[in-house]
């Protein structure tokens, strides 16, 4: 059993380091692969001019299984020297 949090406690990112690598997901849901496949194309074209270690999947879904709504959207974490995370999102 989980004791109550009364008062959460700050925190200082006082040492943010470099960006080391960046991972992620491109994904949608029926729509085309090629949607992914241009998300994934143009963040790499971008990422990579500043540091190599970038890799993003994709991740598609369809038919029944994907809902009622068509949509993409791509999630990107960006992990430090120091060990920080940085995360994105774009719907």
């Amino acid at each position: 059993q989980l004791s109550t949090v009364r008062e959460l406690t700050p925190v200082e990112l006082t040492e943010p380091g470099r960006i080391k690598r960046v991972r992620g997901v491109a994904y949608g849901t029926k729509v085309s692969p090629q949607i992914a496949n241009r998300l994934v194309d143009s963040t790499r074209g971008v990422l990579n001019h500043f540091l190599p270690d970038v890799w993003i999947y994709t991740d598609l879904y369809k038919g029944k299984t994907s809902g009622l709504s068509a949509g993409f959207a791509l999630a990107l974490v960006a992990e430090s020297t120091s060990g920080a995370l940085l995360a994105a999102e774009v719907t």
